[in-house]
């Protein structure tokens, strides 16, 4: 399971998938399921069981540590009473069966782009590689989120007139223009659709095996979008509004603190086509944002 093939680009749902399917694997193929232990379950725990495997009532938090960016799951310890066997075990064999079907394929993001380590008492540990955000980037790049046909998307429109919204179409048009800027500078070209980088073919996210965006700026508008897309295909209904403004705001403490032009983009090219990379990804999520959640324009200009 990939990005490319699920459609969508929130990492949580990639994970959650792949926790599904092992959960499924697990219980059909280890021995856990005696008479007694059938009996001892009861019918009671069946709706937990059935949302578990469903992947609805799977627990998993992101958090941004120094070393990137980890998703945690305890998972386990909400298997271990239903099974009568310890967190750690089950965590440690759901662990062995998400590496033994894991796909394989380099050129999208899957779980080889995270490291898997279990802990006590029975948590999993869902680590996100430099490759892998870097393959993650890329798919934002190549996407257009407002073509896209967005989940859970049975809302009422709201009263255009009664949104904050031009913090949020000021973040859209200036990455609008900072990109264009940027074809002029000769660092990318763009293509249609209109303001999608065609070349360089492939951002150069990464410095060999180090990825390039390390300030923590960039840091902070890389989990801001990881989060939004976590929420946007997520199971809740969330305040659209307050998340694409808030998404605005760190893009804003990202332009004013993270250069392009002049000194970056002479001693420090592959930076300046980076950071573009990372202003194509936020343009195309606020323009989803404004269309297809808050039913407003997405100006490319002001």
């Amino acid at each position: 399971m990939s990005l490319s093939n699920i459609g969508c680009a929130s990492l949580q749902h990639l994970l959650i998938i792949q926790l599904q399917a092992a959960i499924g694997l697990y219980r059909e193929r280890e021995t856990l399921y005696t008479q007694a232990q059938q009996l001892s379950t009861g019918e009671e725990n069946l709706p937990l069981i059935v949302g578990l495997i469903a992947g609805e009532a799977i627990p998993l938090k992101r958090f941004w540590q120094s070393t990137g960016i980890l998703y945690r799951s305890s998972v386990a310890l909400k298997l271990a009473p239903l099974w009568n066997l310890p967190a750690l075990e089950i965590a440690a064999g759901l662990a062995r069966y998400l590496c033994a079907t894991a796909d394989t394929n380099q050129e999208n993001i899957t779980l080889q782009s995270f490291t898997i380590q279990v802990t006590p008492p029975g948590l999993m540990e869902f680590q996100l590689t430099d490759p892998g955000m870097a393959l993650w980037l890329q798919f934002l790049v190549n996407s257009e989120f407002g073509q896209f046909p967005i989940p859970n998307s049975q809302f009422p429109i709201p009263n255009s007139q009664s949104l904050s919204s031009f913090p949020i179409q000021y973040a859209h048009a200036r990455c609008c223009s900072l990109l264009r800027l940027g074809e002029r500078e000769g660092l990318i070209r763009l293509g249609v659709p209109a303001l999608r980088i065609v070349e360089p073919e492939v951002i150069p996210w990464l410095n060999q095996d180090s990825i390039r965006l390390v300030d923590p700026a960039e840091r902070s508008l890389i989990f801001q979008v990881l989060g939004l897309l976590d929420e946007l295909d997520g199971w809740g209904q969330p305040d659209w509004v307050k998340l694409a403004i808030a998404l605005s705001q760190t893009w804003e403490s990202f332009y004013r603190e993270c250069r392009i032009f002049g000194e970056v983009k002479t001693q420090t090219p592959h930076l300046a086509q980076a950071r573009l990379g990372l202003v194509a990804a936020t343009r195309s999520i606020l323009r989803s944002l404004l269309q297809n959640r808050l039913f407003i324009l997405a100006p490319t200009e002001l």
